[in-house]
């Protein structure tokens, strides 16, 4: 992703890693974004043409917008390269949050979405990576609450190497007397309180 540094009647410099590969970029490019709000929401949307100093030009847009019951607004890029990033994000008034994105280019691929509820607790993400080396991926899932996690990784790379492992740190439920089991049978009992 890029972060702009400068910005003026659409012109615009950013600076950031746009390909994920540890290296400084940097765009150049030229930006429109209109507004608009009503009684109900207020929304933005945008567009952009550029050129990055890695990936070459670029056309993107994003969006915006928010009403009584939440808010969203997802973003992209189409790269010269062949690559593409997205990115989405949203929350309502129960307390539901997401967010994902998305990144690829000739040499890589980047994945990674998360969500959760902050009144009851539950949250989950996941995360995918793969480069000419190797590739990982990782989840994991609980609620805060209650002290109950559940996760998982496993990597790989060219040379042979690999392995996955994976971690069940429960906590108590919610009455606070019994503990989660790994098996979902048990812990559907304990919950319950059978």
């Amino acid at each position: 992703m890029s972060f702009p540094i400068f910005s003026h009647n659409g012109f615009s410099i950013g600076i950031g890693d746009s390909n994920r590969d540890g290296k400084l970029d940097f765009d150049f490019g030229f930006r429109h974004q209109s507004y608009g709000s009503s009684p109900w929401g207020f929304g933005s949307s945008g567009g952009e043409i550029g050129i990055n100093t890695q990936r070459g030009v670029y056309l993107g847009g994003n969006y915006n917008n928010s009403n009584l019951w939440g808010s969203s607004g997802a973003a992209g890029r189409v790269y010269g390269d062949g690559g593409v990033s997205s990115a989405s994000w949203g929350n309502d008034v129960f307390g539901n949050y997401r967010n994902s994105h998305y990144s690829t280019s000739p040499n890589h691929y980047d994945y990674g979405a998360n969500g959760g509820n902050l009144y009851s607790g539950n949250y989950w993400g996941t995360h995918s990576a793969a480069n000419q080396w190797g590739y990982s991926n990782s989840s994991q899932a609980g609620n805060t609450w209650t002290g109950a996690h559940a996760g998982n990784y496993n990597y790989g790379n060219i040379w042979g190497g690999g392995g996955s492992f994976s971690t069940f740190n429960p906590g108590f439920s919610a009455y606070g007397y019994r503990q989660y089991d790994g098996c979902g049978c048990n812990s559907v009992r304990g919950f319950m309180g059978f």
